[in-house]
């Protein structure tokens, strides 16, 4: 990838822009239709593969660090750094 302009970010964060630029958050409602919550990481990951999601999905949400999540607004947060 030539991400030039991510020359200035630290490692992690330069990881986790270039993981999640492939990722819209349509493709994150898409993969995570029927889910229930409250759901672990697991269970998401599970979801996904069964609504045959992008692997960029499937990879970023077994990555993401908090464990569980009670909504799909808290994962959305998670996966896009949104506040």
């Amino acid at each position: 990838m030539n991400g030039w302009w991510l020359r200035g970010y630290r490692t992690a964060e330069r990881q986790h822009l270039e993981a999640t630029m492939g990722i819209s958050p349509v493709d994150l409602q898409k993969a995570l239709s029927g889910a229930d919550y409250p759901a672990d990481r697991k269970k998401l990951v599970e979801t996904a593969e069964r609504n045959n999601a992008a692997k960029e999905v499937t990879e970023e949400l077994s990555h993401l660090k908090q464990k569980k999540f009670n909504n799909p607004a808290e994962v959305s947060k998670a996966v896009f750094g949104e506040s």
